[in-house]
């Protein structure tokens, strides 16, 4: 169980936790996996929620399938991929939110330096 006094489980039971924080950050590397710019910044953010959580059931291979999707989509050219985004984006209001989630990456990745 993850002994710090600031992360407690959102749900779930002590042998299988579920942290909102975890949790959230998750949906949003599924969902930026596809978005150029987010690219090198999901790393560093998925390498504070390995220090964060590090007992975290599935953390490990979420993190894993998270890179390789980023790995994935780069075989396609980051002109082509941009586009993409920038079509889809019109009509979804969460693409549409990429400058704060990008940022929400960017704090994650800062805070990561302050975990031992």
């Amino acid at each position: 169980m993850i002994e710090h006094p600031e992360v407690r489980p959102a749900n779930g039971t002590e042998g299988d936790p579920s942290f909102l924080e975890l949790l959230a950050m998750e949906q949003l590397f599924v969902r930026y996996t596809s978005d150029p710019d987010s690219w090198e910044l999901i790393p560093p953010a998925a390498e504070y929620l390995l220090k964060k959580f590090p007992d975290a059931p599935h953390i490990v291979s979420d993190m894993r399938r998270t890179l390789d999707a980023i790995k994935e989509a780069q075989k396609e050219p980051v002109a082509r991929q941009r586009e993409k985004w920038a079509r889809e984006a019109k009509g979804d209001l969460e693409k549409q939110a990429a400058p704060e989630v990008r940022e929400v990456f960017k704090k994650a990745a800062e805070l990561k330096k302050k975990l031992r």
